[in-house]
């Protein structure tokens, strides 16, 4: 019965960054890093029963075509090696679409759930023994719309999510068997807790089964420290945010030529290896993935910078570039375009050292200080500073969706007439 899974999640087909368009960078990861050289490597120690995609296949709920044939082109190479894909909608993907066709992917042993329904909650399929549990992206909105009789008890998605799994376990000889679960869900140490438009709930939620495989979060991680309940994070870096945790302040790196130093931090990824015993234990392990383009964040002074790499080639590489000085050339941006022909962002933060830098230069909502980090986040994209009636529209925004979310009635929010202020929400002029 032990069988070998792969899972990857929160693919993003479509996605851009910093205007920079992905598709290729993604046909690289899916076609030749993940269906070639991760599939080679894993199967050359254990036969690989099947890859679990745990959401978020594409950035939108309407992909470009161009978008749809890549994935398409995907699951085609996996179909002719004999590969297995169980597959679950994510908060980005339109869960009629993904499933769209459904019948003709079954007979290819491509597994996807139909839209979250009563009739329909999630989808079981038996492998020798083994029962992959695939559950859409779900709300608690979503939840109390297809089970009014239980809306009086779920005041959470957390309550949401416990109620729907609850079925899973009335399926005949359900204790009988090891289950995997592929869920797209914000999980974190306090349930509850809003983790961008989502409610977080506790691992606590998947007692019983052998090994949840989540998709949401882009970074790998077990959420509260469970073994068997983990994010394998996203096959690309997709932030800056995210950039800027591979930078390590306490290890700056000596530029000999100024005699300063720099800190330059490189994004690693990788595909989980999920590994199921007999006994319904699991180990997990991990095969790095080798991207066309590295993500790269360094910080530092122009003139270390430049130093540094000038005999290094850094022009296949993404870059996020903080200059800690403003003592720059009237053209330092095209000296820096030569140096790094692809470098995203390239911003002068003075105020924070090398040392306080860290998780600061990215866009990072404080619920406390919405207002200062949007206005931040405005300034990077747009280079502008934003005006008093865009930050205070985008807030009450911010308010209302907070709002929204924590009520469980985002669907009936997205189907208003759009507001952007208290006036026009009591009846003024739209």
């Amino acid at each position: 019965m032990s069988k070998r899974f792969l899972h990857i999640s929160d693919i993003h087909i479509g996605i851009t960054l910093c205007g920079m368009d992905l598709t290729d960078d993604l046909r690289h990861i899916l076609l030749t890093e993940i269906a070639e050289n991760v599939l080679k490597r894993a199967e050359n120690e254990k036969h690989i029963d099947g890859i679990i995609a745990a959401g978020d296949i594409f950035d939108r709920e309407n992909p470009s075509s161009e978008a749809e044939a890549l994935w398409g082109e995907f699951l085609g190479k996996l179909y002719a090696k004999g590969v297995k894909v169980f597959c679950t909608s994510g908060n980005h993907d339109s869960a009629v679409r993904l499933a769209s066709l459904e019948s003709v992917m079954t007979p290819a042993h491509l597994f996807i759930p139909r839209p979250f329904s009563r009739e329909n909650p999630y989808r079981i399929e038996r492998l020798d023994g083994v029962d992959i549990v695939m559950l859409p992206y779900i709300t608690m909105s979503m939840v109390k719309a297809e089970f009014p009789e239980a809306a009086q008890d779920i005041t959470s998605t957390e309550d949401a999510v416990r109620y729907v799994l609850r079925k899973v376990w009335q399926e005949p000889g359900a204790h009988d068997r090891p289950h995997i679960l592929v869920s797209h869900q914000a999980v974190g140490a306090f349930s509850g807790r809003e983790a961008g438009a989502q409610q977080t709930i506790s691992p606590d939620v998947f007692e019983g089964f052998s090994y949840t495989a989540l998709g949401h979060f882009h970074s790998g991680s077990n959420p509260c420290g469970k073994d068997n309940v983990r994010y394998c994070g996203s096959p690309l870096c997709f932030s800056q945010n995210e950039a800027n945790r591979s930078l390590d302040p306490a290890s700056p790196i000596p530029v000999e030529q100024t005699g300063g130093s720099i800190i330059e931090g490189v994004t690693e990824k990788s595909v989980d290896v999920i590994d199921l015993a007999d006994d319904g234990s699991v180990s997990v392990s991990h095969i790095p993935l080798s991207p066309k383009h590295r993500v790269v964040a360094v910080r530092g002074t122009y003139d270390d910078i430049m130093a540094y790499y000038a005999d290094k080639d850094a022009s296949r590489d993404y870059f996020y570039i903080v200059l800690t000085s403003s003592d720059v050339p009237g053209d330092f941006e095209l000296r820096l375009r030569k140096q790094f022909p692809l470098y995203l962002t390239v911003r002068v933060d003075e105020e924070k050292s090398a040392a306080e830098s860290s998780g600061q230069f990215g866009f990072e909502v404080r619920e406390d200080s919405f207002r200062e980090d949007f206005a931040e986040f405005f300034r990077q994209r747009t280079g502008e500073d934003i005006t008093d009636e865009v930050l205070s529209a985008a807030e009450y925004i911010f308010e209302l969706t907070k709002k929204a979310s924590r009520d469980g009635t985002l669907n009936r929010l997205c189907d208003r007439y759009p507001v952007i202020s208290e006036d026009e929400e009591n009846g003024g002029a739209v």
